[in-house]
């Protein structure tokens, strides 16, 4: 029985430590995501301060092209809430203020 117990706990033991890792890689790339929507975003904020007429003119498809970035970062790390609910939040700001 103590041999069973071992077995069990080791294999419960193994199943935590491949749901870290797995957890470890999904924050790595969740990272990644953001470091790369934070670029796209200084990007835009660059050319809309450096011609603001032109980021007037272009202002609804601008905030059209934010709001699909951000749809799909919030599918993206649906499993951390608080990214998740960040970039929603953010993007719920964004359409309000449009």
């Amino acid at each position: 029985m103590a041999g069973e117990a071992d077995k069990a706990k080791s294999a419960k033991e193994e199943a935590r430590v491949a749901q870290l890792r797995e957890e470890a890689a999904i924050r790595a790339r969740v990272e990644v995501i953001q470091k790369r929507l934070s670029l796209v975003l200084q990007a835009l904020g660059t050319v809309a301060a450096a011609n603001p007429t032109f980021a007037h003119e272009q202002l609804s498809l601008l905030v059209r092209l934010s709001s699909s970035v951000l749809d799909i970062v919030c599918s993206l790390v649906s499993a951390h809430n608080s990214n998740r609910l960040f970039a929603c939040n953010v993007q719920s700001d964004m359409i309000k203020n449009h």
